[in-house]
């Protein structure tokens, strides 16, 4: 997969008092940095999943426990080595904003690892 469905779309909807459209938009953005990434031959639910993720973390709204850069992440380094189990147990970790879990972001995270692990 190379493009986000409705389903990256509305999860996010859900989470966001942002526009379907203006959200559509981002997401194409985030489907080009997801491409150059070459992560690999991933399924639709997990290519939306981590477009939702990628979506929030390329936008500076959330760092992980160790306050590192998405790009840096270890659910990347998970997903390149093929260990999609866990980069699904790796969503939980990017639920901080300033050093304190955000309950919208725990929910948001449980989402998408839901969505990543859909068969």
């Amino acid at each position: 997969m190379s493009k986000h469905s409705k389903a990256a779309t509305n999860l996010i909807t859900k989470h966001s008092d942002d526009h379907p459209l203006k959200i559509d938009i981002e997401l194409s953005q985030v489907d080009a940095l997801l491409v150059k990434l070459a992560l690999g031959p991933l399924l639709q639910n997990q290519w939306d999943a981590l477009a939702c993720w990628a979506h929030q973390a390329a936008i500076g709204r959330a760092s992980d426990v160790n306050g590192g850069h998405w790009l840096d992440s270890d659910l990347l380094k998970h997903l390149r080595a093929g260990h999609l189990q866990l980069v699904a147990g790796e969503f939980d970790q990017w639920v901080y904003q300033n050093g304190r879990a955000v309950r919208e972001l725990i929910f948001r995270r449980a989402d998408e690892a839901k969505l990543f692990l859909k068969k």
